[in-house]
C-alpha cells in the first residue's frame, strides 16, 4: 500500500480503497495503551507530544457528559453540535467529536472556522445546541455586522477555553445572541478539561474557570517553596491530579519529569481559588515579566488596555532596553478609531496600574498572530 512521506504513516483514503476488511483480535489496556499522540499548542514554546491513553479520553468524555446534566434546560431532541474547532486540537477532539459520538449527536462541520458568516448560517439553519470556541471567536461573532440576520435562539450552551475569557466578551455575546457563555479550563496534558463553570447562569462566575470536573483534584502550589497554599485568593501554580492526566511526553523524559510529580501535573499556570472553590487563572508562569525586581502579569495589563475605547485587542511582552526590561504593548485598534498616542495610553493605564506595569513602548498591528484554533502566539510576539 502506498505510504505517505511522513515515516510509516498511511493515507486514509488509500487505506479505505486498498485495505483488507478483516477483524483484528487485540486486547487493549485502557490505562496504559496510547490512544493518541496529542501535540501541545506551542503558544509559548515548541510543541510536545502528550501520550494520552484510552482511559484518559474515556474519562474526559464521561466527565463532560455528567457535568452537562446540570444545564438549566437540555434539548428535547437529538443534540446538535457545532464541530468548528479542529479535531487535531485536543479541545476540538474531546468536546466536539468524542463527546458528541458518546451522546449520539449530530455534528455540523466547518473546516475553516475563520469563515464566521458560514458558522452563523449553520447555527441559524440547523438549530445548533452546543457551541465550543476560543474567546476571540465569540468576540468576533458578537461584533459581526451581519449577526442580526441570524437566529441563535437554539443555543443551550457555549463553552470558551484555550485563553482567559474577558468579561466584556461574555456580556456582549450574551446580549447579542441570548446564548449562555461560560468559561472552562484545560490543557493537552490533561485531555484537556480540568475545570469548568456550572452550566447555569445563576451558578457560574464570570471571570472564573469554575470548579474541578468529576474525579479530578486541584491544588495551588507556592512557586518559591513548593508547598501547597491553603489560603484562599493566594496565587501559585495550579497542579492537577486525575484520570485525564497523560502518561508523559513522547520521547521526552526530561520534560515529562519536569511536569509530572507523584501523579500530579504541573500546569505552568498561575491561579487562585476563592472561598467557594472557584478557580481563576492569573497568567502563564512562562509569561511573567520581571521589571525592576517586580512581577508583571501580562493578562492584568492587557485587561486594562482593552478598557480603552479605541483598543480591540492587546498583548503585552517584555522589551529589553539598555536600562533593563520594559513593558511593550502590541495593539489592534477598532475600526473607525484613530491610533492613540503612547502618552494617551500611559495616561489611561496610570488610573489602574502601578508605574512599573505601564507600557513604555507601543506597537500597532492589524491583527495579533494566532494559532489554528485562535490562541495568541506569544512566542512570535516576543521574537518581534
Amino acid at each position: 500500500m502506498k505510504k505517505n512521506s511522513l515515516g510509516n504513516s498511511l493515507l486514509y483514503k488509500n487505506l479505505l480503497e486498498n485495505g483488507e476488511n478483516k477483524k483484528i483480535d487485540r486486547t487493549i489496556d485502557t490505562s496504559d495503551d496510547i490512544a493518541v499522540l496529542q501535540y501541545t499548542g506551542g503558544t509559548t514554546g515548541e510543541p510536545k507530544g502528550a501520550m494520552l491513553t484510552h482511559l484518559n479520553l474515556i474519562s474526559q468524555v464521561l466527565a463532560i457528559s455528567q457535568w452537562r446534566k446540570g444545564l438549566d434546560r437540555l434539548p428535547d431532541t437529538q443534540y446538535k453540535i457545532a464541530g468548528f474547532l479542529p479535531y487535531s486540537h485536543i479541545f476540538g477532539l474531546t468536546s466536539s467529536f468524542l463527546w458528541p459520538i458518546k451522546e449520539g449527536a449530530t455534528i455540523y462541520l466547518v473546516p475553516d472556522p475563520r469563515k464566521l458568516e458560514e458558522i452563523m448560517k449553520i447555527i441559524d439553519k440547523h438549530g445548533i445546541h452546543f457551541l465550543n470556541f476560543v474567546p476571540i471567536f465569540f468576540q468576533k461573532i458578537a461584533t459581526h455586522r451581519k449577526l442580526p440576520k441570524y437566529d441563535f435562539s437554539s443555543l443551550h450552551l457555549c463553552i470558551s477555553g484555550g485563553e482567559i475569557l474577558p468579561a466584556e466578551t461574555v456580556e456582549l455575546f450574551e446580549e447579542k445572541t441570548g446564548g449562555l457563555l461560560i468559561e472552562g479550563y484545560g490543557l493537552t496534558e490533561a485531555s484537556p478539561v480540568t475545570h469548568i463553570n456550572p452550566p447555569s447562569s445563576s451558578k457560574r462566575k464570570i471571570g472564573s474557570i469554575g470548579i474541578t470536573i468529576p474525579n479530578t483534584l486541584a491544588k495551588i502550589v507556592d512557586i518559591e517553596t513548593g508547598e501547597t497554599i491553603t489560603k484562599t485568593n493566594e496565587p501559585g501554580e495550579l497542579w492537577i491530579k486525575g484520570p485525564g492526566v497523560m502518561k508523559g511526553y513522547w520521547r521526552n523524559k526530561e520534560a515529562t519529569e519536569d511536569v509530572l510529580r507523584e501523579g500530579w501535573l504541573r500546569t505552568g499556570d498561575i491561579a487562585i481559588v476563592d472561598e467557594d472553590g472557584y478557580f481563576k487563572i492569573i497568567d502563564r508562569l512562562k509569561d511573567i515579566i520581571i521589571v525592576s525586581g517586580f512581577k508583571v502579569w501580562p493578562n492584568e495589563v492587557e485587561k486594562i488596555l482593552r478598557m480603552h475605547l479605541s483598543i480591540l485587542e492587546a498583548a503585552v511582552v517584555p522589551y529589553q532596553a539598555n536600562n533593563g526590561t520594559k513593558i511593550k504593548a502590541i495593539l489592534v485598534i477598532k475600526n473607525g478609531f484613530d491610533k492613540p498616542s503612547l502618552e494617551e495610553i500611559r495616561k489611561h493605564c496610570k488610573k489602574y496600574l502601578a508605574p512599573y506595569k505601564i507600557p513604555k513602548i507601543i506597537e500597532y498591528r492589524d491583527a495579533l498572530p494566532r494559532s489554528h484554533v485562535g490562541k495568541i502566539l506569544r512566542r512570535e510576539l516576543k521574537k518581534s
